[in-house]
């Protein structure tokens, strides 16, 4: 007789949608007033600039984003502009998913 038990996973909270369902747009124009810093662009991308206080600022932030996002597929893109990093969060399919949103805050965390 086995005397190892089950560990009990800790239940999701009921409002925050597993990481593949697509964001209705009400919960979308929410979470972009908690995070006034991201805009959604006139093509449905989510866009934010990140000014760094000099290049190898930016720099280190580039090599923090590019952690941060693991193996993103080509959805996430970062451009360095001098002081500057540029970060993009295309949708996938039909919108935003809760995972694109868990990647923005992480990447609001260090700027």
């Amino acid at each position: 007789m086995s005397t190892r038990t089950k560990a009990k996973l800790p239940r999701r909270a009921a409002s925050v949608p597993p990481a593949a369902a697509t964001l209705k747009a009400e919960r979308v124009q929410l979470l972009l007033q908690e995070h006034p810093e991201w805009r959604l662009t006139t093509d449905g991308a989510l866009w934010r600039e990140v000014r760094c206080s000099s290049r190898a600022a930016a720099l280190d932030y580039v090599k923090f984003a590019m952690t941060t996002a693991g193996a993103r597929d080509e959805r996430f893109q970062i451009t360095l502009r001098e002081q500057s990093v540029l970060l993009r969060i295309e949708a996938g399919g039909p919108g935003f998913t809760a995972d694109d949103w868990h990647l923005a805050r992480a990447l609001s965390l260090a700027a």
